[in-house]
């Protein structure tokens, strides 16, 4: 038996010899691994290629000369302002890739940063607006200012030769970032105006009209690109965060809520949060429990504290610089004033303060249903020829430049010089005798 294993042995090893030996799993990763890789590279090469061509198309064609076509055709973001070159076909394929100046037709294509796209029609309507824009300002909060364009010459903005992903004004020159910090200025004052809580589409006008209002103001001609809109539109949440939070210390302090997990604490804290949000006693200076009982409707001291934090902080405050977009006080600002209280009462419902986002999607319906009461109170008032919401925002507004440290607004008139003066002059010029000869021989002894 023994001798019969010895003999079938090596015709084993002989068929074990014959097999492919199958790799381990560690050697199978690697080979997998060093694939990847080699996939990898081989992709990254064909990019760098591709982009090789590109820059070599841009290169021979800034070289040669356009055609009478491109040169002639017309591409503009707004109508009164036109870019000075047109790009080729070739070099206009690539700036579009690139994100680079996008005429206004592909602005629905370009511009959803937030997913959502403008209505063809609106921008149709707004297109055929805009050519009326020199003229005067689109902008409802800001109509009451006419805007004059300089004599100097036409000035030019530059886009970044390398940006972040995110737009950012440092990515521009120092000369783009005056002009975009300008922009986003004006559209905070219509943010706390008529558009506090803007859609998308309401949002992108705003940008194009405060755009084109700073086009007229500079004498620049430069279109308005995605990267620079959303500059401007991402102002409009930073602007409700920051109402938020300064209105948030000042509601904790004013109600006298207290931090802390004592059960007393707790119940006191949400009893008052309670208490103030029914029926909106928030907006009154004196609460009762009768609601009817309460006084100094819209008078409440947390208000003025609140737009004296926000728009009047001190002279180079939006409230001081832009006199006639808040005097007197909005009325869709105070709306906001009281959206922003609403909101900080909800952090304390539970006795414990709760963070809560100030955004558009919780408040708007709050804002609209504020905004539509003072707009009856004010119709209210005008039907018994009585001026006391008036009265109201104009005394937010005089009491927010109080604070601000700003000239009264009665002092505003900046004359130093009596217009008496002015007939003195001109008589005492018509009354002189050597008024076409004076200065001829010289300075005169009287000199």
């Amino acid at each position: 038996m023994a001798h019969t294993f010895s003999a079938l042995r090596p015709a084993a090893n002989r068929e074990g010899s014959r097999r492919e030996r199958r790799p381990t799993e560690k050697v199978q990763q690697q080979v997998d691994e060093r694939a990847q890789a080699e996939s990898l590279r081989k992709e990254k090469e064909v990019q760098k290629t591709a982009k090789l061509r590109r820059q070599q198309v841009l290169d021979s064609e800034d070289e040669g000369h356009e055609s009478d076509e491109e040169t002639n055709r017309p591409q503009t973001t707004f109508s009164t302002h036109t870019v000075a070159s047109k790009p080729s076909q070739a070099r206009e394929k690539a700036l579009k890739e690139r994100s680079s100046h996008v005429p206004f037709d592909n602005i629905n294509n370009t511009m959803t940063d937030r997913g959502r796209s403008i209505d063809r029609q609106n921008v149709s309507r707004n297109r055929s607006s805009s050519a009326a824009s020199s003229n005067r300002d689109s902008t409802p909060s800001l109509s009451s200012r006419k805007r004059h364009a300089s004599s100097s010459p036409i000035r030019s903005a530059k886009e970044p030769k390398s940006a972040s992903n995110q737009p950012r004004a440092a990515d521009y020159d120092e000369l783009t970032q005056e002009y975009i910090y300008r922009a986003i200025l004006l559209y905070r004052v219509l943010l706390s105006g008529d558009l506090a809580f803007p859609t998308h589409a309401q949002e992108t006008q705003a940008a194009i009209d405060v755009w084109a209002q700073v086009c007229s103001e500079f004498s620049l001609k430069f279109p308005l690109t995605p990267r620079i809109a959303k500059l401007i539109t991402n102002r409009g949440s930073q602007l409700r965060g920051e109402l938020k939070t300064k209105a948030a210390s000042l509601v904790e302090v004013f109600y006298d809520f207290e931090t802390g997990h004592n059960r007393k604490i707790l119940k006191k804290n949400r009893d008052k949060a309670e208490y103030l949000k029914e029926d909106n006693r928030y907006i009154y200076k004196v609460h009762d429990e009768d609601i009817t009982k309460c006084q100094g409707l819209y008078q409440s001291k947390l208000i003025q504290k609140i737009v004296n934090a926000m728009w009047f902080k001190d002279k180079e405050d939006e409230g001081v610089i832009f006199f006639e977009d808040f005097s007197p006080f909005p009325i869709p600002a105070l709306a906001l004033v009281l959206t922003v209280i609403d909101c900080c009462l909800d952090e304390w419902i539970t006795g414990v303060k709760t963070q809560i986002n100030f955004s558009s999607k919780l408040y708007r319906d709050t804002y609209n249903a504020h905004l539509k009461d003072i707009e009856q109170f004010e119709k209210y008032t005008k039907d018994h020829s009585s001026q006391v919401l008036e009265s109201i925002c104009t005394k937010l507004h005089n009491r927010g430049r109080f604070n601000a440290g700003a000239r009264p607004a009665s002092e505003l008139d900046n004359r130093t010089v009596h217009p008496a003066a002015f007939a003195a002059a001109i008589q005492e010029y018509d009354d002189d005798p050597n008024t076409d000869t004076d200065g001829e021989g010289g300075p005169s002894d009287e000199e």
